[in-house]
């Protein structure tokens, strides 16, 4: 692809991205918005978490915040396994399309095993960041021909946290993690100028990420039905490897840049007042205006964070709880002009066979991301999060919620 080729179609996605969604042609994504940074944030948690507002939660019964808070672990009971599966049907909006996309993900895979009374170790599987989304522009060359510009991206960002919890008597937990974070997220552009012929010419970035991270936490119960929990996600360094493919292949090139993820901190407050209802506020902040990379402008850039309110209360329908959350977050990036909100709302439950060593978790959750009045792009969806835990018991955990 020539350098005119290419430089036109890039400034064609700037143009849709910046300056408006004016003929831009049906987007499909699990969120438009996955064209933004390295993609959206991923609830690497189960449906627990999920239905009190999100992976930034720290709840006493979950491998999979294992990276969040590992200082949970300590809550674990000799041999626990848990996985996790979610569903989202979602529908990208402007004010001339409206185009609906459904994804499946597995975000999250543990297991977790006691040492000694007080020592618990985890390792997991987490999704971080789900890049996947694609749109299509037309344009008219100089001549007059019609042509469609087109623009895919696939891939994200996973990581694969070992960590260690340590109880320090009745009232403190103690935690830390070490991760492998990799990844890979390629980005494609093409010119099609007569779909019937085929491709023109295309243009396709690959970029694969490597690092390690860390982090830690702790957890206190200063009396009992209070639960205060923080937690500290560092700085990820990524080596990072970029491959540029044309349709000329003299032209393909390769590169190494370094990428940096800023680090995070998350808080919970959770407050039991009976046996059987819990209320939980939580929070992160993460200065993504730190990030440094060759992804996006620093000026798009904007701090992103979550704050979450949510409530569970046992034996509402016969033996099974009900839980219940809203969640506000702010996008790590702007457009438009303006920051990006995202609000979801959700509501889920939990099973416990006989025997009380195993647990089934589902919710469901509807979310808003984005204002089309504000962003000019808006996505909307409804998700069904599910979560199986297994363990020799489960002595330590809350039976009722």
């Amino acid at each position: 692809m020539s350098g005119f080729a290419r430089g036109a179609i890039v400034a064609g996605l700037l143009g849709v991205f910046v300056g408006g969604p004016a003929g831009v042609l049906p987007a499909r994504a699990q969120s438009v918005f996955a064209l933004g940074h390295l993609g959206l944030r991923v609830d690497g948690a189960d449906a627990h978490a999920v239905t009190l507002g999100g992976a930034h939660v720290s709840v006493p019964d979950s491998l999979a915040v294992l990276q969040e808070n590992p200082a949970m672990l300590a809550w674990i009971d000799r041999v626990t396994v848990g996985v996790d599966a979610r569903g989202v049907s979602g529908i990208n909006r402007t004010s001339s399309l409206s185009d609906r996309e459904g994804t499946v993900d597995v975000p999250a895979i543990g297991v977790g095993f006691t040492v000694r009374r007080t020592l618990h170790l985890g390792v997991a599987y987490r999704a971080r960041t789900s890049a996947r989304a694609a749109f299509s522009t037309p344009r008219i060359a100089p001549d007059g021909t019609p042509y469609v510009e087109r623009f895919e991206r696939s891939g994200g960002l996973f990581a694969i946290p070992v960590g260690a919890a340590l109880a320090l008597g009745r009232y403190v937990r103690v935690g830390g993690y070490v991760s492998y974070e990799v990844g890979a997220i390629d980005d494609r552009w093409t010119t099609d100028f007569d779909p019937a012929d085929g491709l023109d010419a295309q243009s396709t970035r690959r970029r694969e990420f490597r690092g390690t991270g860390w982090g830690g936490g702790v957890a206190l119960t200063p009396r009992r039905g209070v639960l205060l929990a923080v937690a500290y996600d560092a700085r990820v360094r990524y080596d990072t490897d970029v491959s540029l493919t044309h349709t000329n292949a003299l032209a393909d090139s390769t590169a190494f840049e370094v990428t940096e993820w800023p680090e995070r901190w998350s808080a919970t407050l959770r407050v039991s007042p009976t046996r059987r209802t819990a209320v939980t506020l939580a929070g992160a902040t993460r200065d993504t205006r730190a990030f440094q990379g060759s992804v996006m402008a620093p000026g798009r850039r904007r701090r992103q964070w979550i704050v979450s309110l949510g409530y569970e209360q046992g034996g509402v329908i016969g033996a099974l709880p009900v839980r219940a959350s809203v969640a506000v977050e702010q996008l790590p990036w702007e457009l438009g002009g303006a920051s990006i909100r995202r609000v979801a709302v959700a509501l889920g439950t939990r099973w416990t066979p006989p025997g009380r060593r195993a647990k089934f978790d589902v919710g469901v959750f509807v979310e808003r991301v984005g204002r089309r009045a504000r962003n000019g792009f808006e996505t909307s969806g409804v998700g069904l999060v599910i979560g199986l835990s297994g363990a020799e018991t489960w002595r330590h955990h809350r039976e009722d919620i």
